[in-house]
């Protein structure tokens, strides 16, 4: 069985048009990254969490686009598809029935019920949107979400997650892009 990060590396290398390989000078990026979630509301920070740390480390670049969508992801889709990206990767906190920090690439279409996270729309709405406008895939990545906590602050095995996938998409931008 594929680990999540080959999964999401194998998934992103099919999705990639050959015209979004390396060219510094392309006016939209190829990927966008959306972290989705509650800052507040303890691990449902995790997507928001992994956005923000990958903004730091990754900085800006023309072939990417890292977004800290919050609780409405929704309110970006129109720009994403105006961009027309090739790949969307939504980062979300998630009810799996795993162990805590469990991480899972995610089939956008079975999300339904999945989410542990305090967005309104479910993610199939904005998969289905962004297939029909933009042409690109919605690649969904969860993580376990821990004690449902209402503070601050992401337990410990939702933290070392959060790290994990940053550096995973970290290096899957670099490698792909």
């Amino acid at each position: 069985m594929l680990s999540w990060e080959n999964a999401l590396h194998q998934r992103l290398s099919l999705r990639l048009k050959p015209s979004s390989q390396p060219q510094p000078d392309r006016a939209t990026p190829s990927v966008v990254i959306l972290g989705i979630g509650q800052e507040l509301d303890g691990d449902d920070a995790a997507g928001v969490s992994v956005a923000r740390q990958l903004s730091r480390r990754m900085g800006e670049s023309g072939r990417w686009q890292i977004i800290d969508a919050g609780t409405a992801p929704e309110n970006y889709a129109g720009q994403i598809g105006r961009w027309s990206p090739d790949a969307v990767i939504a980062v979300d906190a998630a009810q799996l029935d795993q162990p805590a920090g469990s991480i899972h690439l995610l089939d956008w279409r079975e999300t339904d019920g999945m989410s542990a996270s305090s967005h309104t729309l479910p993610l199939t709405l904005l998969g289905r949107y962004l297939e029909m406008t933009a042409g690109c895939e919605l690649l969904v990545i969860g993580i376990q979400i821990g004690d449902a906590q209402s503070e601050p602050g992401l337990s410990p095995p939702v933290s070392r997650a959060v790290h994990e996938v940053t550096e995973a998409l970290s290096k899957v931008l670099n490698l792909s892009l």
